[in-house]
């Protein structure tokens, strides 16, 4: 929904000046994407077995399908909350929670699941959990930030239609992004081997290297 670069302006505004309305932008920020997951998770898991046979024409990927879907929730909300933590005008949380938490905890995780013998299953496994203890992580340093997120003194003051009006705009962007960066590799599992698409996932990985700098610059001045 565009809440991940969206919410962020929110946050800058209202981090020292209104810190109800800035409750309730980390509130929304935790619980609308993770809601959004639940639907969505909840829509593949169900026709999991019709897009394995009839979109993939591979029946086998029911199971794993249905295991990824368990992963949206949580992988959007996890998200949404270390962009979040970008309009506190600091990066470090971040790069923490997204950058370094949350690979480090699925490559720790992925070794335990694989070398007890959960194979591919426990990669998808060690997929989610990462993602749950970076979300987890987030949340953690939003109350460092922001310590009136456990106080209850301070009321809570949404504002959905705002922060949805404003960053639904940009869910077309990140639909318009994910086409330019995957259509690559869905035209080369469509015309070639499951093989090939892994050889040139792993090696396209290295091209990421030269957006180091933009990514870094979007980082900062986000905020």
């Amino acid at each position: 929904m565009g809440l991940k670069t969206g919410l962020i302006r929110f946050v800058s505004i209202y981090r020292s000046e209104d810190p109800p309305r800035l409750k309730g932008v980390l509130i929304s920020g935790i619980f609308i994407p993770l809601f959004n997951g639940i639907v969505i998770g909840s829509i593949v898991f169900i026709f999991s077995g019709y897009i394995s046979e009839v979109v993939f024409h591979k029946p086998e990927l029911n199971e794993y399908l249905k295991l990824f879907a368990l992963s949206i929730p949580f992988v959007s909300s996890m998200t949404v909350v270390s962009s979040l933590l970008l309009g506190f005008q600091t990066t470090k949380y971040t790069v923490y929670s997204r950058d370094l938490i949350q690979p480090v905890a699925n490559i720790f995780l992925l070794l335990i699941f694989y070398y007890t013998g959960f194979e591919l299953a426990g990669i998808i496994h060690a997929f989610i959990l990462s993602h749950i203890i970076a979300l987890l992580a987030g949340i953690y340093y939003f109350t460092l930030l922001f310590p009136g997120l456990r106080d209850r003194n301070i009321k809570i003051t949404f504002e959905l239609k705002n922060l949805i009006f404003y960053s639904s705009p940009l869910l077309f962007v990140g639909i318009l992004n994910y086409f330019v960066t995957w259509t690559n590799i869905l035209m080369l599992g469509l015309l070639s081997s499951s093989k090939d698409v892994g050889i040139y996932t792993a090696a396209s990985q290295l091209s990421l290297i030269m957006m180091l700098f933009i990514f870094a610059a979007n980082s900062i001045y986000s905020p």
